[in-house]
């Protein structure tokens, strides 16, 4: 199984990080459990080791604000992504309603039970956020069907920050954005001078379009078989569809460049990958 591969990484030696653009409140608390060192969290702004916080790089206040200024006006659906909390708005809330029923395999019959089992998850509706709240969010999630106002918007970021759209299946339109200095890369890359380790013996594992920056940072850059082709055009290795071989972590373990495998001390970081 997958978490066997893990143990066994870490037991040759890896330091595994899961590197992801999902903040705190969207993760599975059971992979909290899991033999793994950390967490790279909302794209590299936030990151865990033991379970603590220890690096946070919340979005200014003054100029979240004037964000949220736009984005309700036109009613695009978000999801402010917190360091504790997540606040929902439009149709970024109805998606995470509909996904949490799914989630628990229930029917979505009424919102506010739907709401409850958010609130678990420490997510809750944008009408509940405070001014304290604001000061503590990571990044932007935006889940909407309005492109025409969605599209002027993202073009026109400030030059202190950056994003990406791409289609959803949920909505026609996903997109984040963050501070410009908030990148998974930038996660390594503080891991590694925290903790002394060399940037030659890393390695990265993803699927999706925001891990393009990972990819082509660390030393080896490792994409899944399911990945988007953007990603797989520019790693080092691809290795088979999570569903067709479910101990591939080990096996990538055991990949390098040069076919000899990697070194002892090696960093995994390793994007959205499935436990079974």
């Amino acid at each position: 199984s997958s978490i066997q591969a893990l143990k066994q990484a870490r037991e040759n030696g890896h330091k595994i990080f899961f590197c992801t653009g999902r903040p705190y409140p969207d993760i599975n608390p059971s992979y909290f459990d899991l033999p793994i060192d950390g967490f790279i969290i909302s794209c590299g702004a936030h990151i865990m080791t033991n379970n603590q916080t220890i690096y946070s790089n919340p979005i200014p206040y003054e100029l979240l604000k004037s964000l949220l200024d736009y984005l309700i006006q036109h009613d695009i659906g978000f999801s402010l992504d917190g360091i504790e909390r997540n606040y929902l708005f439009s149709e970024a809330h109805e998606v995470f309603r509909r996904f949490e029923c799914r989630n628990y395999n229930i029917p979505y019959t009424t919102d506010e039970y739907a709401d409850q089992l958010l609130a678990e998850n420490h997510m809750y509706p944008y009408g509940l956020c405070k001014e304290e709240d604001l000061k503590q969010i990571c990044k932007i999630s935006i889940y909407t069907n309005n492109t025409k106002d969605l599209i002027p918007f993202m073009e026109q970021l400030p030059s202190s920050m950056h994003g990406y759209v791409e289609k959803s299946y949920s909505v026609q339109c996903f997109a984040e954005i963050t501070m410009k200095e908030n990148t998974k890369s930038s996660g390594i890359d503080y891991i590694l001078k925290e903790f002394g380790y060399s940037f030659e013996n890393t390695i990265a594992i993803g699927d999706g379009f925001n891990d393009i920056d990972m990819i082509q940072h660390v030393s080896i850059g490792i994409a899944m078989g399911n990945a988007c082709d953007e990603l797989k055009a520019c790693a080092d290795y691809v290795t088979d569809d999570i569903k067709i071989d479910k101990t591939n972590i080990q096996a990538i373990c055991n990949k390098s460049k040069d076919g000899k495998g990697v070194k002892h001390e090696e960093f995994v970081y390793i994007d959205n990958i499935s436990i079974y």
